[in-house]
């Protein structure tokens, strides 16, 4: 991801975006999942359904880490460590999501 579309050939930006966009509904379905928790179900429409390029997928990715902090500043540090809320967050920021075990 910090290498950006330009670094890779077209068939690789492919699969780029693919794993991207997979990573993207994985955390846009967490957000969801929390907003509707401690928002009272009322939530952002979903912003990655879309296939799109890389770069719209990284810019999309932006948008939902501005959910992800809007939550985070509405929770006490209490609740955050009861939904391991800082642990969530750093899962869904690193570049190989599937690595890191919950």
């Amino acid at each position: 991801m910090k290498r950006g579309e330009d670094e890779f050939c077209s068939n690789c930006n492919e699969r780029a975006v693919s794993e991207l966009l997979e990573c993207n509904l994985a955390f846009e379905k967490w957000i969801q999942k929390m907003e509707n928790k401690y928002s009272g179900g009322k939530h952002a429409l979903a912003l990655v359904a879309t296939r799109g390029t890389f770069s719209e997928q990284m810019e999309k990715r932006q948008k939902l880490r501005e959910r992800c902090n809007a939550i985070g500043d509405r929770l006490p540090m209490k609740q955050k460590e009861f939904e391991h809320f800082d642990y969530m967050v750093e899962y869904y920021d690193s570049e190989t999501p599937g690595s890191v075990y919950i």
